[in-house]
């Protein structure tokens, strides 16, 4: 069924980009935003899919918005392994191999002006 006839014109997508797999508790909504690389790839499916999908909405005349995380990657307490598509990271010591990213690409509270660091 079509979402066009039912007053739609636009649906907004989580975070296609890999995450981290969160199983405590089991595969939560925020799972989606806990980013380990910016490869298409998460618990929605792969880039070809997403593609897919982007494309047939397209054609039926329904507008995709994905959410983005944007300068934002899984916290340190997120602890080390394997994201939903197999790539390695180790967010306690901030390294995303895959990016790549490390722990010179982060910064701390001490530099920046604001106060919430």
């Amino acid at each position: 069924m079509s979402l066009v006839p039912l007053g739609y014109g636009a649906v907004q997508v989580s975070p296609p980009n890999e995450h981290r797999i969160i199983l405590e508790p089991d595969r939560p909504w925020h799972e989606r935003y806990q980013p380990v690389s910016c490869m298409i790839e998460s618990r929605s499916g792969n880039r070809d899919e997403f593609v897919d999908m982007v494309d047939g909405c397209n054609k039926a005349g329904v507008r995709i918005y994905a959410d983005v995380n944007i300068n934002h990657m899984t916290s340190e307490d997120a602890g080390s392994g394997y994201a939903i598509g197999g790539s390695y990271y180790d967010a306690s010591i901030k390294r995303f191999p895959v990016v790549p990213f490390n722990s010179g690409d982060f910064h701390g509270p001490d530099e920046c002006s604001s106060n919430d660091g």
